[in-house]
């Protein structure tokens, strides 16, 4: 029973450990799946994003080898609110049809600042002009300032986006101003949205719009968003290509841990969820501001993955499988238990009468008498034949015979003690080992004992049989003080006790 505890201790040890290896093993799978998701949107945004700039430069280049618009910039400082007016007006002729097919490019904004960060034209909206833009938008500011290049991502009043700020100097290599080129979050969106993405929207951090004074006006611009609380959608932004229920039927708490919990790194990170049974794949790259490196924003892209399916489905069948063969190691296991304990029941016990045989006699006797020398205790060996019982077996066969051997072996369990051992040594020949004697008179008398419940009818199959047991009787150390001498004395007084008229029990006195 031991060792079926055992077996089923180590079966649940390796159920448990073999589980967490193939989690393990899938759940690495899963997460090596999601970083390279999340890095595939990062390239692809760092793609459109370098796509932005190098158009940028291109949109640049070409203004700035045109002298007429050097020219008009150069003017415009010293000029008249009218003059300034009838400028704005060439400047926006001059360059209207080239931004018409730069907007169907992706262009969001072109707009022409003067040296003191005040709006001369813009070509998107050209009636609004003449405000002031420091404070409001940092890359003019900053290019005016250092006469350098500007880039990033920034806050508008209505619409976000990418900019590409340019300082502009004229033929004497004055500087007059800058240009802004700008592409709108909405554009990264569409560019980076594909057959392959269900839902793709811009998140835009609450507490940089709470910035600017302008942000109740933006409020109808935005919406709240479940998966990170400190974020608006962006309306123009949020394109679904697939199922218009994913965006809304996915939310649970689970994934808003997870978000708030990845989102903490600042860089880009991708999670899993389920949809209708289909695996969804969120991934997400932030978008830092370029006024410092806060978080301003993100990108966030929801897909159907296969893959995770299938990574499921395969976590599914190795642990089916890993189970099925355990278990059939288990019930191997056990059967070689139980086969092992069957063929030490037939080495060591009595088939017939399940007493130890004469193999697990000695065994128990040599370890008794070692006891009994170390301990310094008297030990008896009985060797009991019964008599009468071939005449039993002729008269009313075999099958009585082994019952009455049976309930043979059962009166001498019951006529000693628990600590003395019973064995069968062979027919009807039993003996009996008894030990921690006190006195070496007790073993005759537990003889004696034996005799008379022997002597008690038997009643078998209907049938009552009658039987005697002649006995002999050794005693360790006074009549021996080995096993084989022991043994050969019992023995021996047995048969004087048969050659004395039977039935009768002898101790050895030689």
């Amino acid at each position: 029973m031991k060792k079926f505890y055992r077996h089923f201790l180590l079966f649940v040890v390796l159920s448990v450990s073999g589980w967490f290896l193939i989690y393990q093993i899938e759940t690495d799978k899963k997460e090596q799946y999601l970083k390279m998701q999340a890095k595939l949107l990062e390239t692809k945004y760092k793609t459109n994003y370098k796509y932005f700039k190098i158009m940028s430069q291109d949109i640049y280049s070409i203004y700035t080898d045109n002298k007429h618009i050097s020219n008009i910039l150069t003017k415009v400082p010293n000029t008249s609110k009218q003059q300034r007016s009838r400028l704005r007006s060439k400047l926006y002729k001059l360059l209207q049809k080239r931004y018409i097919r730069l907007q169907g490019m992706g262009i969001n904004q072109i707009q022409f600042i003067l040296a003191d960060n005040t709006s001369f034209l813009r070509m998107n909206t050209p009636q609004l002009f003449g405000d002031n833009l420091t404070g409001i938008r940092y890359t003019v500011s900053h290019t005016n300032e250092s006469k350098k290049f500007t880039e990033g991502f920034e806050i508008g009043r209505t619409v976000h986006g990418f900019r590409f700020v340019y300082p502009l100097f004229n033929a004497q290599k004055h500087y007059i101003g800058c240009i802004d080129i700008s592409f709108s979050s909405k554009k990264m969106v569409e560019n980076i949205l594909d057959n392959y993405i269900n839902d793709a929207h811009f998140l835009l951090c609450k507490t940089m719009l709470e910035k600017y004074s302008w942000q109740k006006e933006q409020q109808i611009y935005f919406e709240q968003n479940w998966e990170m609380p400190g974020f608006f959608i962006e309306k123009a932004t949020h394109t679904t290509a697939g199922d218009i229920n994913l965006y809304r039927e996915i939310k649970n708490s689970d994934i808003v841990q997870q978000i708030a919990k990845k989102s903490k790194s600042k860089k880009p990170f991708a999670i899993s969820s389920t949809y209708n049974y289909e695996s969804i794949v969120l991934s997400f790259v932030p978008i830092k501001e370029v006024t410092d490196e806060k978080v301003a924003a993100y990108i966030v892209t929801y897909i159907d993955s296969d893959y995770l399916d299938n990574i499921h489905l395969e976590e599914f069948y190795l642990i089916i499988l890993f189970y099925a063969i355990l278990f059939l190691l288990f019930i191997f296991g056990i059967y070689v238990i139980i086969n092992k304990e069957k063929l030490k029941n037939l080495a060591h016990y009595d088939t017939l009468t399940k007493l130890p045989n004469r193999l697990s006699f000695y065994i128990h006797f040599e370890h008794e008498l070692n006891r009994a020398q170390r301990y310094k205790n008297q030990l008896g060996v009985l060797f009991i034949d019964l008599d009468g019982f071939k005449d039993i077996n002729d008269t009313y066969g075999h099958a009585v015979g082994d019952k009455l051997l049976i309930e043979v072996a059962n009166r001498l369990m019951l006529s000693v003690r628990g600590t003395d051992i019973v064995a069968r040594l062979a027919g009807d020949e039993f003996t009996i080992i008894l030990t921690d004697l006190k006195l070496s008179n007790e073993a005759l008398g537990v003889a004696k004992k034996i005799i008379r419940e022997l002597n008690k009818d038997f009643v078998i199959d209907n049938t009552v049989v009658n039987i005697g047991a002649s006995i002999g009787i050794a005693i360790y150390p006074e009549h021996g003080s080995d096993m084989d001498t022991l043994v050969q004395n019992a023995d021996t007084m047995m048969y004087e006790a048969k050659n004395n008229g039977k039935n009768i029990a002898v101790v050895y006195n030689k």
